[in-house]
């Protein structure tokens, strides 16, 4: 075992020591005929494993000892919290299973002792013994707490719905509010039910997503498929391009379907006059090629190529150089042309591989969006990256 872990766990064990010592002590002077003559052996018995860097034996020891009562509690419960630090959370679990047995247990206490049981279930990944563990603390001081721990299960179930009621009984009882989040929670709705062509319902979900944050980026780009869909091009351009104002940095993720929309109504030079009044800042690789793509449209790949050369000196990126390849195997032949292919598969292949987000808070990398980060769970913590730096893999 590392030193430093042992030191700590020698220091956390310190107080359990001192406590079953005064425990018993006191056991003693109030009723001496109850005092069992090889208690102070044993308590010293477990000092000795302190001092002999021994912890899992002095562990064992102490909860030998140690009655469950009113006066123990505690000490049940900070070796309970101990196990689970330290990864054992089986043992977290039966120590703390062993004190909601015991009858004499305040209301107060045994729901403490839930409290604990179900983040043992949680931590190890039974979640649907964690979900009966906080729902039967609902109706208890601890519901606040509860509801919260219920919202991390119910999130990673996707059940969305226990999702908003959870956070909402949570938002009740805090004066921290979930609002962005349950946003989520009614874009994924939304996002659920355009899977399945159910319009009606997405358009709903959609509403409350917005009414519960009008920023929400999530639900305005779902809006803006969902008019599409529906060959609505004009309101899905008005949702798509209001992520603009929202999180600036996910326009990049619509241009591809505005220039679809613009297209549909026969405007693709609105699009055009869109992407240069966008600042590169906000859209990066993405805008420079969908402008390349436009004026290779119009004005032939030559007048492109030179354009994206350019870019490339302000923001270099293996996707531009990916599409610059592409560009100039239109026109080459023989032996340059056979030279570009090969430099083409193999731009293609950093291209696949390469990162397109990074969570701010953990530096989780992906290729697609994710509003809820896979790695901490935070939520619009997964942002797209541009340029150089998206060039990392």
């Amino acid at each position: 075992m590392p030193t430093e872990l042992l030191g700590g766990l020698l220091f956390l064990l310190l107080p359990v020591a001192a406590g079953s010592g005064w425990y018993f002590a006191r056991k003693k002077y109030f009723n001496p005929s109850s005092y069992v003559e090889d208690v102070a052996p044993e308590y010293y018995k477990g000092l000795r494993y302190i001092i002999d860097e021994q912890p899992d034996k002095a562990i064992e020891v102490f909860l030998k000892l140690l009655e469950v009562d009113s006066e123990t509690v505690e000490v049940h419960l900070a070796l309970g919290n101990l196990f689970r630090r330290r990864g054992e959370v089986d043992r977290a679990v039966r120590v703390h299973q062993n004190l909601i047995a015991r009858p004499t247990l305040s209301t107060e206490q045994r729901s403490q002792a839930l409290v604990e049981l179900g983040v043992d279930y949680l931590r190890s990944g039974l979640l649907d013994r964690a979900e009966v563990m906080f729902e039967s603390l609902l109706t208890t001081a601890y519901k606040s707490r509860a509801a919260l721990y219920l919202v991390e299960i119910y999130e990673e179930e996707q059940d969305w719905d226990k999702a908003v009621e959870c956070a909402r009984i949570w938002q009740q009882n805090s004066s921290h509010k979930l609002n962005k989040r349950i946003a989520h929670y009614y874009s994924k709705k939304a996002e659920e039910c355009l899977a399945d062509n159910d319009l009606k319902p997405a358009r709903e979900f959609i509403k409350l997503a917005l009414k519960e944050d009008s920023n929400c980026a999530h639900a305005s780009m779902v809006e803006g498929h969902l008019e599409m869909l529906e060959k609505n091009y004009k309101a899905a351009i008005k949702a798509f391009k209001r992520i603009e104002k929202q999180a600036p940095e996910f326009i990049s993720e619509v241009l591809i379907p505005l220039k679809t929309c613009y297209r549909n109504l026969d405007k693709s030079h609105k699009f055009l006059e869109y992407l240069h009044e966008l600042p590169t800042s906000q859209t990066g690789v993405n805008q420079i090629i969908e402008l390349s793509d436009f004026i290779e449209e119009n004005e032939g790949s030559d007048n492109a190529i030179r354009f994206l050369i350019d870019k490339a000196e302000e923001l270099p990126s293996v996707r531009m150089l990916d599409r610059l390849v592409d560009l100039s195997l239109i026109a080459e032949e023989g032996e340059n042309k056979t030279k570009l292919e090969c430099f083409k598969r193999l731009t293609g292949k950093l291209v696949e591989v390469k990162s397109a987000f990074k969570c701010s808070h953990c530096g989780y990398r992906a290729r697609s969006i994710y509003w809820q980060c896979p790695a901490c769970k935070n939520w619009d913590t997964v942002k797209p990256i541009q340029g150089v730096v998206s060039e990392q893999f």
